[in-house]
């Protein structure tokens, strides 16, 4: 009961030892409800009729509110090994199992766990990539890579925000040049063509 409005919720779990009543915004919004989070409040409207009100407090969102007991059903026996499968991190069915005989698991009858799509799609492996063989250029400034950088957030000493470099492919050499402004990029590219065409002749 808030703000004097009643709220049914529907497909409530019983956790037996928890302390606070939490309420999933994900199932509220699929029963038509709209929650708004904002400045430290919470607020739970359907159409124009506000539902509940709450704050924040901690890491929670908390609601005043008066909880009707008169309509409780509590889930036990069928589906708590899958209930307590989710709750305990997607665990195996042979971990439940030993924890259920040494009684740490309450409302455990030992049925199987159903087929969790979850734990499928968590232990999915990747289709591996195909590997090529190496297709490095058979002579040197065959093919030279070539990318720039920048701006950066902090000059150089010589007042540069940005930089250059190139690759040869074949020897995997690399040359690094600064540069002020990107327009600096062709000039620099023909100062390194001269300086590689004069050392390997």
């Amino acid at each position: 009961m808030t703000n004097g409005t009643l709220l049914t919720l529907k497909g409530v779990k019983h956790i037996l030892d928890l302390r606070l009543n939490l309420i999933s915004p994900g199932k509220l919004d699929d029963e038509g409800y709209c929650s708004t989070f904002g400045d430290g409040r919470w607020k739970l409207s359907r159409g124009s009729m506000v539902v509940a009100r709450g704050e924040k407090i901690s890491s929670l969102y908390v609601a005043r509110a008066k909880v009707c007991r008169d309509s409780a059903n509590a889930v036990s026996g069928d589906g708590a090994t899958d209930l307590w499968h989710n709750r305990l991190s997607h665990i195996s069915e042979k971990g439940l199992m030993i924890l259920a005989r040494k009684n740490l698991l309450p409302e455990m009858k030992g049925e199987a766990l159903e087929k969790c799509t979850h734990c499928f799609a968590g232990k999915q492996n990747r289709v591996s990539f195909t590997h090529s063989a190496s297709s490095r250029k058979s002579g040197i400034l065959d093919l030279v890579h070539s990318d720039i950088c920048g701006p950066m957030k902090t000059r150089t000493l010589g007042g540069s925000l940005y930089f250059v470099t190139f690759i040869d492919d074949h020897s995997r050499k690399l040359w690094v040049y600064t540069l002020k402004s990107k327009d600096q990029v062709f000039e620099t590219f023909k100062q390194f063509q001269a300086l590689v065409e004069r050392q390997s002749r």
